[in-house]
């Protein structure tokens, strides 16, 4: 089973990230997650429309409908917060769905 992104192939699903959920358990790439963040005053708020999805941009797609395998994919990340480090959980965590 893969990630599609529309008609462009992202990744193969059951590949472990190395990111753990809120929970503390290791997601997979295609496990679907609840993004909300966490403030020691307002507690938890769920992002409303924040459902995504684990990946790791493996494929390379192309307007032909071609997808060609990436020598060195870069490392698993949340889909629309991938340069939020979730090790520090100290603003903003996933909740795994799966």
């Amino acid at each position: 089973m893969f990630v599609y992104g529309g008609k462009c192939k992202i990744c193969q699903c059951g590949k472990f990230a190395g990111i753990y959920d809120a929970n503390g358990n290791l997601l997979e790439t295609g496990d679907i997650v609840l993004i909300f963040t966490r403030d020691e005053n307002l507690g938890v708020t769920y992002m409303p429309g924040h459902l995504t999805v684990v990946v790791e941009n493996q494929f390379k797609s192309y307007s032909d409908g071609t997808h060609v395998p990436i020598d060195h994919p870069e490392k698993p990340y949340v889909m629309g917060i991938k340069n939020i480090d979730l090790a520090n959980r100290c603003c903003m965590a996933v909740f795994a769905l799966s």
